[in-house]
């Protein structure tokens, strides 16, 4: 068995109706398996920014946020998260309350560059938004050698009759592991309510890195769901999958869960994870795995 725990503190501060400030530190213990199961994506993504140490207090994230013209312009600067800023999908990102595997939180080929120094510029007219980013390749203090992480976004609510997100993105920068060498990719992002219980989610990705024969690709969809069945109306069941293929190997990815919430501040979800890793060109054999979870969580 493989034990995890986090503690999330954030503070808001609201100097102005126009400046936010906000600052989140987190303390993570318990590595989670993902060392023992080698796959191409992390099943706890939470637990895979220990890096192999046992514990860990780390400052996410520090910005400062000014939002002008009515709330149509927000400019972020300071310490980010970029995979909060783009691809965004209100039915797979929150891995204290959703799915677990960060294949299925973000697309993989969206390649986001450690919490560090950056800067977004987001634009909303009516139902259509623009974003732009600029982000350091690392966090301070870090290796900041190589190109900047470089993202551009363009999303419009509502395209079909019922509520829901359309998002495109394309991304470029330098591969973490050899800072010299070019690295770029795009990808979709989808969010569409079906019935006021049922929403569907779709990502998909290509990218690739200088020197590379071959891009790298990568899918995901799912489904959640709120029936009125369900105990409070805060409930909800969730089914997703993954497919990841490129230079490192081949990988696919199921994941359901149950998030209750028994009282207004408590979450609790099971979930079962199923794995399969087939690794790239030379010697090497598959690898599967079947991964339950249960986590709870409390929210002040």
């Amino acid at each position: 068995a493989f034990a995890t725990g986090s503690l999330d503190l954030a503070a808001v501060l609201r100097p102005s109706p126009i400046v936010r400030l906000f600052v989140d530190a987190e303390a993570l213990s318990g590595a989670g398996p993902d060392r023992a199961l080698g796959g191409l994506s992390s099943v706890n993504a939470d637990a895979d920014q220990l890096g192999g140490e046992p514990r860990k207090v780390l400052l996410q994230e520090a910005w400062l946020r000014l939002t002008l013209a009515g709330g149509r312009v927000r400019l972020s600067v300071g310490k980010l998260d970029a995979s909060h800023y783009f691809d965004r999908n209100s039915l797979a990102e929150d891995d204290a309350t959703q799915f677990l595997s960060d294949a299925l939180l973000n697309d993989p080929e969206l390649a986001a560059p450690p919490h560090g120094p950056g800067a977004t510029l987001r634009v909303s007219s009516g139902e259509w938004r623009w974003a732009v980013g600029v982000h350091a390749p690392d966090d301070f203090g870090g290796d900041l050698s190589g190109r900047p992480y470089l993202i551009a976004e363009v999303g419009r609510r509502n395209l079909l009759s019922l509520p829901g997100r359309w998002q495109v993105w394309v991304r470029g920068g330098s591969v973490p592991e050899e800072r010299r060498r070019a690295s770029w990719g795009s990808g979709l992002s989808v969010e569409q309510t079906v019935t006021p219980a049922l929403g569907l989610f779709l990502r998909c990705g290509v990218a690739r890195d200088e020197g590379e024969r071959s891009a790298s690709t990568a899918w995901a969809g799912g489904v959640q769901l709120a029936p009125g069945w369900l105990s409070t109306h805060a409930d909800r069941l969730g089914l997703g999958g993954s497919v990841q293929h490129g230079p490192e190997g081949r990988e696919r990815l199921l994941e359901a869960y149950w998030g209750l919430a028994p009282v207004g501040s408590l979450r609790v979800t099971a979930s079962v994870q199923w794995l399969l890793t087939r690794p790239g060109a030379g010697p090497g054999t598959s690898r599967r795995a079947l991964v339950p979870g249960l986590r709870a969580a409390l929210f002040f």
